[in-house]
């Protein structure tokens, strides 16, 4: 087509159209398009922190458990010193696990969230939840950690 010959919708969109902005200053926006605001009231800091406290020491008590039965357990076969030791490589093992895997949880939550959708999986894995899983495993072995210092220095292990 040659630069002097042109369509009718080529023509039509070349037209400026004069909007006076004035008359659209005084304009409403309709009931349905505007936000609902409730009474929503935000939940205090002290809210979620106890929260956090509870799943963090909870694990941390398990984690106390497992390691004082399995110390006690085996300081009779393997001795004090052994038995605490290989408690608390343990209970770091479970902590740097679970320290490592609540960050790449944070990291990769988002990818792995566009990933499900890109693919459209039915999991119920969210970010939520692998951060809250892993806090507990990282908390159970701090308490295991504990355990195994509290009870070695209780039976005299120096």
């Amino acid at each position: 087509m040659s630069p002097s010959r042109r369509s009718d919708s080529e023509t039509d969109a070349d037209t400026e159209v004069n909007i006076d902005a004035s008359s659209h200053a005084d304009a409403t926006v309709s009931e349905s398009t505007q936000p609902q605001i409730s009474s929503y009231t935000a939940p205090s800091r002290s809210a979620p922190l106890a929260a956090r406290g509870r799943l963090v020491g909870g694990s941390a008590l398990i984690g106390m458990m497992m390691s004082g039965t399995s110390v006690l357990v085996s300081m009779g076969i393997v001795g004090i010193a052994t038995a605490a030791d290989t408690a608390f490589l343990f209970g770091t093992l479970a902590l740097g696990f679970g320290t490592l895997g609540w960050a790449a949880s944070i990291a990769a939550g988002p990818g792995m969230a566009a990933m499900q959708a890109h693919l459209e999986t039915t999991t119920d894995w969210d970010e939520m939840d692998s951060r809250r899983a892993m806090a507990r495993i990282g908390g159970c072995g701090a308490g295991v950690m504990i355990a195994a210092i509290v009870i070695g220095i209780a039976f005299g292990y120096r």
